[in-house]
Order: C-alpha cells, then structure tokens, then sequence
C-alpha cells in the first residue's frame, strides 16, 4: 500500500578479447488478456475508521474483525460494528498514519480452542513488531496481559513496513516484510542475506519457546519491496502475493505448493515487476521468481492490494478466480488459472480506497476502503 532509480553504470566487460554476452531481458509476466468473465462491485457500506486489515478467526461464530490503522480491531457481525472493541493496542504504537500503525492480525488455526492470536505493526521506535495475544475465555476480547512480542526488526524509514501476517496450510505463521522504505531500496535489502527486510518470513508457532526469548524466523523467500496482503487458496494451498511497486509496475506473484519450496526470490530490488531496475536495463534476473501479472501505473492504479481466490458459494462465475485490486484508482482484476496458463481481466471499479480484503468463513470476499468503510463484495455477469 502506498499513503502517502538510483542508475547504476554497467561497464563493458572483456574477456578472451571479447565482450561478455548481456544477460537475456527479464521474461515477461506470465498471464495472458482475457474477455471479462465477471464483473464486481460491492454492496452499501459499514462505517470504520481507517480500516486497513480484514481477518475471520474461522471459529464458528461468523465473525469477521475489522483491523484499524490507529491501533484497534473491532467485530462486524450481521452487518454492524460492535461498539466495545475486541484490541486495543493504541499504546504500542509510535504512529498511526502514512504506513505505520498497527498492520495485520492473524488468528491461530485452532483458536477457538487456544485463544492465540497474533498481530504486526509498527512501534514506538518506529521498528517492525509481531507480537502474540491472546483470547478471554469466551473469546470476545483480548486480554492486554497476555503481550508477547515475539521480534522487531530495526526499520530506517516510514514506509514499506509490511506488517501483514497468515497461517499457511503447513500450519506456520507467514510473515510478510517491506524493504525498509525510503524508496529504491537504498540500503539493497530485498536482495540481501543479511536482513530480515524484503522478506517473506516463517515462524513455527507450535515450537515457541517458553520463556519470552525473541523469535529467530525463518526467510522462506526474498527479494520483496512491499508485500500488501498475501493469501493462501483455501482449496489448493497456493500462495498469492501482491508485491507494490516502485515508479512504474505492480505485480502479482504465485507460488503452487509454498510449503514445499524455500528460497524464492521475487526480484526487487534487481527488477520491478518483469522489468529491470537496477540496473535499468541489462540486468540479470536469472534464477528469480517472475509475476504472473503486473499492470503499469497510470489510469488503473499506482499501488496494488492483493485479494484472495474466490471460494465462496454466492458467485460461481468467480469460484476459483483470485481478485485484486488498487489503492489509488478503484480498479478490481480477477485472474484465474486454466490449463497450463493464467488469464486475467478487468473487472470493475469502486470509489474506495482498497487498503484490503477480507475472506469471511463462508468463503465471501469483503473490501476495507481506507477512507473509512468496509463493504461485502459483490460478482454478475458482464452486461
């Protein structure tokens, strides 16, 4: 999400009284244009404030928790915001506006029998936090006793802060990291071994030690600029990441059986979707992940909000399709697999800022419009 090229000089190289070969030009994004399929829309809006994060603890009690920038997390069930708030986590914040703030929330896979949820966001030193909490007996709130910041990860700049957290189907908790900020990766940390930033991290919660040690995560993959929302399809298991972009491209990425690879590299700071960064042209992409999709800035959008694979029942022209959409323009696309290759389309646009969606036990897919409302979504045929 994004609220608010250093050039580099590649030198001729010779060898052998020759000049070494360029490395071939990035592949392109790998799905191809297709007639609309589906068109969406959303239905009248639940009021909140600065919405940034939709999250069901999938328990049963159909509730869906919408997740507020300034710091609290609050229940929509049938159709209204409950008044008393079920987080309250104001006071762990050093800001809550631009990209700081509390970020994500994830709930345990067996939540409504342990109570462990777990939350990103960014602190009072400004550093990028993920804590545990955990649930009063009946479920209904958190108690603010049970903190537990698992690490923090010493951050330089205000924005590309990631903060999104999900379970995977291998039972790990996914956690998603921005480069740092401050634009064009200036400290190179997408690419770097060293740093937990532009990464997609793992942390194996069942194996938490008991005393409040900070957590070591895994890098499961690098090479991210912003991951803004990931999902996991709940039939296939396949991950979907939808990275924002620098000056020029947003892109989507999907990984078929995450649990089983390690390693990835998504390509920034190198690349910027299926193109060249650093440097801007000639760069060597070899060995790196490339998008499934990528639109150009400009009339649709300039910062990309990744969606989830519908799996809903109230729409069946869009089961199996994963939706996404755009921060700055409105505009939806849904992309779905068929045979070998990946199609996408246009599917619409909404006056809404999409800071995120939402997928609700059900399968139905929601939509947190930053400007302060959350709206279900709604799919019909192309007219």
């Amino acid at each position: 999400m994004r609220l608010s090229a250093l050039p580099v000089v590649v030198a001729a190289l010779l060898a052998c009284g020759g000049a070494r070969t360029a490395p071939p030009p990035p592949p392109p994004a790998t799905a191809v244009l297709a007639a609309p399929w589906v068109q969406l829309d959303v239905e009248a809006p639940v009021a909140a404030n600065a919405p940034i994060g939709l999250v069901a603890a999938n328990d049963g009690s159909r509730r869906l928790f919408v997740v507020e920038q300034r710091g609290l997390v609050r229940v929509l069930k049938d159709g209204k915001l409950v008044d008393a708030p079920f987080l309250d986590v104001r006071s762990l914040l050093g800001g809550a506006d631009g990209e700081q703030g509390l970020l994500g929330l994830a709930f345990h896979p067996k939540f409504k029998d342990n109570g462990r949820l777990f939350i990103g966001y960014t602190d009072k030193s400004g550093n990028d936090a993920y804590a545990e909490l955990r649930a009063v007996a009946d479920r209904s709130r958190v108690d603010p006793t049970s903190l537990r910041v698992l690490f923090s990860i010493p951050d330089f700049a205000g924005n590309h802060n990631g903060g999104h957290l999900a379970f995977g189907p291998d039972g790990k908790l996914w956690l998603g990291t921005g480069d740092g900020g401050g634009g064009g990766d200036p400290q190179r940390t997408g690419q770097s071994e060293l740093s937990l930033l532009g990464k997609m991290l793992r942390v194996d919660v069942e194996a938490l030690p008991m005393a409040p040690l900070f957590v070591t995560p895994e890098r499961w993959a690098k090479g991210l600029r912003n991951p803004w929302r990931y999902s996991f399809d709940r039939q296939t298991g396949d991950l979907w990441i939808a990275d924002v972009g620098q000056d020029k491209w947003e892109e989507v990425h999907v990984v078929e059986r995450p649990a089983e690879q390690r390693g990835l590299n998504f390509g920034w700071s190198v690349a910027e979707g299926a193109h060249c960064f650093r440097p801007e042209s000639g760069c060597d992409t070899t060995g790196m992940a490339t998008p499934v999709f990528e639109y150009r800035h400009g009339d649709d959008g300039c910062s990309i909000t990744g969606g989830f694979v519908y799996r809903g029942k109230k729409f069946p022209a869009l089961v199996g399709s994963y939706v996404v959409g755009d921060y700055c323009s409105g505009r939806l696309w849904t992309i779905k697999r068929e045979g070998a290759r990946f199609l996408w389309a246009k599917a619409g646009q909404i006056s809404a800022r999409i800071s995120s969606f939402g997928e609700d036990e059900e399968g139905e897919l929601w939509v947190a419009d930053h400007g302060g409302a959350v709206h279900r979504l709604v799919a019909f045929l192309p007219r």
